[in-house]
């Protein structure tokens, strides 16, 4: 199944509210992984870098450095798979947590974050939406892959050495690669263009081509046959500031 912008075919509930620190009208929760054990989070307006249990207890992880956009920006996280271990040319280390900050991608724990990652040319004019997430399927060797604000997508190797893929001409938000069943496009990068009302698939050798015509998409989800078991035995965690 995909989700488009919050878009599910089921009816959402609401789990948790993350505690709003900066300002009513622009903090909330914005980027969100989970795994059987963890469910993170990252706030617009702050540096914090969060984990909720069971009982929707928020608890900040650690905070990242302020960049040079400053706190408000749309922070992305992505938790790496057990796929990433066979990443190439440099594997990655299954369950480590890496978050977005404009043109930088940090590790995190709760020992900390550190900088992984500095893709060059991400920040446009706007806020940054640098998006991420991981080749679940090998037509990008199991890398992490991301999307920036200038219509760049890349993929990152464990070292954290950036390859540019391809440029889309217009900001490019979160992306997922979709499984190869979806069609002619299978295997491909899905990346949300809020700006153009649409979502944009891209190959392997950096081909664009409009797949979807969606107002205001922000983001491209691939939900599993098996969805996560953390705390309800079969969900899919979204965010939303208000």
């Amino acid at each position: 199944m995909l989700a488009l912008a919050g878009v599910l075919n089921a009816d959402p509930a609401l789990f948790v509210n993350v505690p709003v620190v900066f300002d009513p009208g622009q903090n909330g929760p914005i980027g969100v992984a989970a795994t059987k054990t963890d469910l993170i989070v990252t706030e617009y307006c702050t540096q914090n870098v969060d984990t909720i249990d069971c009982m929707g207890n928020v608890t900040v992880l650690t905070t990242i450095p302020t960049g040079p956009v400053g706190p408000c920006s749309e922070k992305y996280v992505a938790i790496a798979p057990a796929q990433s271990a066979s990443a190439t040319p440099a594997p990655f280390t299954p369950r480590d947590i890496f978050v977005t900050q404009g043109d930088e991608v940090y590790k995190v724990s709760q020992a900390g974050a550190t900088l992984f990652a500095t893709i060059t040319g991400c920040i446009g004019a706007g806020t940054p939406h640098t998006g991420i997430t991981f080749d679940h399927v090998g037509t990008f060797g199991y890398n992490m892959i991301l999307t920036c604000e200038t219509g760049g997508v890349w993929k990152a190797d464990g070292n954290g050495t950036g390859t540019l893929i391809g440029n889309t001409g217009n900001r490019s938000e979160v992306p997922a690669v979709v499984p190869l069943g979806f069609g002619l496009h299978g295997g491909e990068i899905w990346a949300a263009a809020e700006n153009m009302d649409q979502v944009n698939s891209i190959d392997n050798m950096g081909n664009v081509t409009p797949v979807l015509s969606w107002v205001g998409a922000e983001a491209v989800h691939v939900i599993p046959s098996t969805l996560c078991a953390l705390c309800t035995g079969g969900s899919f965690f979204q965010g939303g500031n208000k």
